[in-house]
């Protein structure tokens, strides 16, 4: 009996590991004027380019901003200050549990003036120290990953544990 249901508790964590993966990703950044201060109150809209859903958010007063849990896919990042020229971010793509920081430098002008960038440019980002790999979700599994590694230290905690348990109700027995 206790063997069954170790096994179907393992079975069961198995379920649970397999749908943790996540298929969403996140945009966030920083809205500076040209000589580098913070604009709070930004407005920050993200539209997917395939459905045109649009994202709405405002700078916080340290002129950071964020979208998280955004569907995959390319988006176009348009900020809009006032007093400054609006910026438009084009192919900004949000990939499975990545995050893609956006640094974004207003230009001082009228609102009615437009200044687009396109993401493809951005290379390089120097604001953060995160280093992400994307990989598909054949070859984490095929690999084994880190799904694999986590799933097997909880079997072997889990033993060890089921170990100690056996040993203290064979103790208890009369």
């Amino acid at each position: 009996m206790r063997r069954l249901l170790f096994t179907l508790f393992i079975a069961l964590s198995l379920a649970a590991v397999a749908g943790a993966q996540t298929f969403r990703g996140a945009i966030n950044g920083a809205v500076t004027d040209p000589t580098g201060a913070v604009v709070p109150g930004a407005t920050v809209k993200a539209t997917e380019k395939a459905t045109g859903v649009v994202h709405t958010t405002i700078t916080t007063s340290e002129g950071q901003f964020a979208f998280q849990d955004l569907p995959l896919g390319s988006y176009v990042v348009n900020v809009s200050a006032s007093g400054f020229s609006t910026i438009t971010v084009d192919s900004v793509a949000v990939n499975a549990g990545s995050i893609y920081t956006l640094p974004v430098k207003l230009k001082i002008g009228q609102e009615s003036t437009s200044v687009e960038v396109s993401a493809a440019a951005i290379a390089l980002d120097t604001t953060t120290q995160t280093r992400a790999t994307e990989r598909t979700r054949l070859h984490a599994t095929s690999c084994g990953g880190p799904g694999l590694r986590r799933l097997f230290r909880r079997w072997l905690w889990l033993s060890q544990w089921y170990a100690c348990q056996s040993d203290e109700l064979a103790d208890r027995r009369y």
